[in-house]
């Protein structure tokens, strides 16, 4: 509901003035603009360099391309990487499963299945707190702490005996990995603008997609390991890549970056033109932990729904990262073959994540960049239940897994854009990604049914914040007023 009276409002400063340096303060912090500084209507959004005078203008795009080149290299490819190995080391599961971890435990019935789930289950559960922790105690120091015990969780896998210890040995490695791809798509919405958020999570995500690939190819060469030092195949896959993990996990404690206001690899110009960016940007919301962000995000209808969006992409996601390898398997191929013949759908499902996510960014738009990615989806999953020949099986894979890992990063886009406030921003990434594992396996729903409203509901919701803001006569300088009203800020305006 939005406001309609607002008690104490100033009158309108006037707009011919630029915003010092000194008057930046730490957006991520939650404190606000010098109150007596400003923003031209029309014009630029600038800061002074205390040391050289010069002025930086966050319109500037050759300032702003080198900023964000340097961004890129210093925060992408170390949480690509993060990501990777968490999808690998959750997806070889059912690498284990095809090299013969089923009949070495003994496993009868859905045996495996039930070990599946379970995994997300507490996964799913874990999500929010996660999330929360990560913005407390910093992403420098929580991402690697996760890493490092899921590494060691996975490595210990290779010693199971029976279904028992497979299914505790998952539940562990589910609380251990939890929350880390919503938190680490929150860390990056705090380094860029909106209209550059799905390319930078399309960068990481692409890991999933390389994970499945590179994660076929790796198994196939672990397997050649079986018996060595009387461990069968299987159990090689998850002590060496456990081992990778934790190693990548302790040099992270090192090659991490926290957030804006205290990285070291930016200097003081530069942490001040990313400030200036985010802080317009943001529209001025509030960035500072309070419970009541927590429960605005709690309580928002919005989180539920964009939950239930995800949930319709999440299931074939989740699928084909446990089973496809089995898939390709049952079509017909040979079980070595079916891990190799994994790969190639994985690497154009990357190259098809990245094309969606630059043209999402570049249009400023993410609803029908969805439903799109979608319709490749569900031809895929068409041909693939209805046809019984090998290669029209096999070719349909490549739609499947182009059209829901093509949806992700948008999505997870949309969400962010459209949510007002750190805090509040983390329950919702984490709640959507959670909610929708939790019933991953009990509630298949379209995401394109879903899609398809949510677009017309932001525009209307745009049109009516338009109307109330003409009305009022209300703009960006009374921005302190609305801060604390997340996106149901009369000055917040959704992404479509």
């Amino acid at each position: 509901m939005l406001p309609l009276t607002f008690p104490g409002r100033r009158e309108r400063p006037s707009t011919n003035t630029i915003l010092p340096r000194m008057a930046i303060t730490s957006v991520t912090s939650g404190t606000s603009f010098h109150p007596d500084s400003q923003i031209q209507e029309k014009g630029l959004l600038s800061t002074r360099s205390s040391d050289t005078g010069e002025y930086y203008e966050a319109g500037d795009s050759a300032s702003e391309r080198r900023l964000l080149r340097k961004l890129d290299w210093h925060l992408l490819p170390l949480i690509s990487v993060m990501h990777l190995l968490s999808f690998l080391d959750r997806s070889n599961f059912g690498n284990a499963k095809v090299a013969g971890m089923e009949a070495s435990l003994h496993l009868r019935g859905n045996g495996f299945n039930i070990a599946a789930a379970l995994f997300y289950v507490f996964y799913a559960a874990f999500e929010v707190p996660s999330n929360l922790l990560m913005k407390k105690i910093g992403p420098h120091r929580w991402f690697p702490f996760q890493m490092v015990c899921w590494g060691i969780v996975c490595t210990l896998t290779c010693l199971t005996k029976n279904l028992g210890g497979l299914i505790a040995i998952r539940i562990f490695l589910g609380i251990a990995e939890a929350g880390l791809f919503p938190g680490l798509a929150y860390y990056i919405s705090l380094w860029y603008k909106k209209d550059e958020l799905a390319r930078r999570i399309s960068i990481f995500y692409a890991s999933t997609t390389s994970s499945g690939a590179f994660g076929g190819i790796l198994s196939w060469w672990i397997l050649k390991m079986n018996g060595v030092g009387h461990l069968a195949g299987w159990r090689w896959i998850f002590a060496l890549e456990g081992m990778l993990t934790v190693v990548v996990g302790v040099f992270a404690f090192w090659g991490m970056h926290g957030l804006p206001e205290d990285a070291k690899f930016i200097n003081e110009e530069e942490r001040t033109m990313i400030q200036v960016r985010l802080a317009k940007d943001r529209e001025h919301m509030n960035t500072h932990y309070s419970f009541a962000f927590v429960r605005q995000g709690f309580a928002d209808w919005k989180s539920y729904f964009f939950a239930i969006i995800y949930l319709g992409n999440a299931i074939p996601v989740y699928s084909l990262s446990l089973f496809l390898p089995s898939i390709i398997a049952n079509l017909g191929y040979k079980a070595a073959d079916a891990q190799l013949l994994s790969t190639p759908p994985y690497i154009l499902a990357m190259i098809v994540a990245l094309i969606n996510a630059w043209l999402s960014d570049k249009y400023k738009v993410r609803g029908p960049l969805i439903l799109c990615s979608q319709l490749l989806a569900i031809i895929g999953f068409t041909v693939l239940l209805g046809t019984k020949k090998a290669k029209y099986g096999y070719m349909a894979t490549f739609f499947t897994c182009s059209g829901t890992y093509a949806t992700v990063p948008v999505l997870l886009s949309w969400a962010s854009n459209n949510t007002g406030g750190d805090t509040k921003k983390a329950v919702r990434i984490a709640l959507m990604v959670g909610l929708a594992t939790w019933v991953v396996y009990a509630l298949p729903l379209s995401t394109g049914i879903m899609t398809n409203p949510a677009t017309t509901w932001d525009t209307r919701l745009n049109k009516r914040k338009e109307k109330l803001c003409r009305e009022k006569r209300l703009s960006v300088s009374d921005r302190v007023e609305f801060q604390d009203l997340g996106d149901d800020s009369p000055l917040f305006r959704f992404t479509l």
